[in-house]
């Protein structure tokens, strides 16, 4: 266990940043709106109807061949536009993730990026800020954290030694004070 005045040495820190790997979430690559075309042309309900209306077109019925088209074209669209309104929303949330985070590392306060974290990091959360990483609560001082990116809930919760001291990354630190020690780093 992390001695919380102290936290861990560098050397500690180096040693399971190698072990554990940097504090980073899987690169996803956004897909494009060409890939996002393509992906959507594949889709078993856009091929069907594409079919019927070549089949329509084949059979001399021009009006419901064009119509269906008109339809797939609409649709697409619509699919298209949304994936792509999306790809952009996921974009914008893994740029949400902590920059930075307050740790002691050699008995010091020192801010560093938040993917040099390691499992035993003592944290020190800040109101306004987003939390860094999984984390367990080693003591505090009325916290309160925001995790409706992750429950969907709109009250904050209140976090305390002895009920609720599990902290995750990605949530937003509302207020108090506190220390927290990690147990977990990226996709973990």
């Amino acid at each position: 266990m992390t001695a919380p005045a102290q936290g861990l040495t560098q050397a500690e820190a180096d040693q399971r940043l190698e072990q554990f790997g940097p504090n980073s979430l899987a690169t996803v690559k956004d897909r494009s709106v060409l890939r996002i075309f393509v992906g959507t042309l594949k889709e078993p309900m856009f091929l069907f109807m594409l079919s019927a209306a070549a089949l329509y077109l084949v059979v001399g019925d021009l009006a419901e061949g064009v119509f269906l088209l008109l339809a797939a074209s609409v649709s697409m669209g619509l699919v298209v536009f949304q994936d792509a309104r999306s790809e952009r929303a996921l974009h914008a949330l893994r740029e949400l993730a902590a920059p930075h985070a307050h740790v002691i590392r050699d008995g010091q306060t020192r801010q560093l990026p938040a993917d040099q974290l390691v499992p035993g990091d003592v944290i020190i959360p800040n109101p306004g800020e987003r939390f860094p990483a999984d984390a367990d609560l080693i003591s505090d001082h009325l916290l309160i954290m925001d995790e409706a990116v992750l429950t969907g809930e709109s009250a904050p919760a209140s976090k305390a030694l002895g009920r609720d001291i599990a902290l995750f990354s990605g949530t937003l630190v509302v207020s108090g004070e506190g220390l927290a020690v990690v147990t977990q780093t990226g996709a973990d």
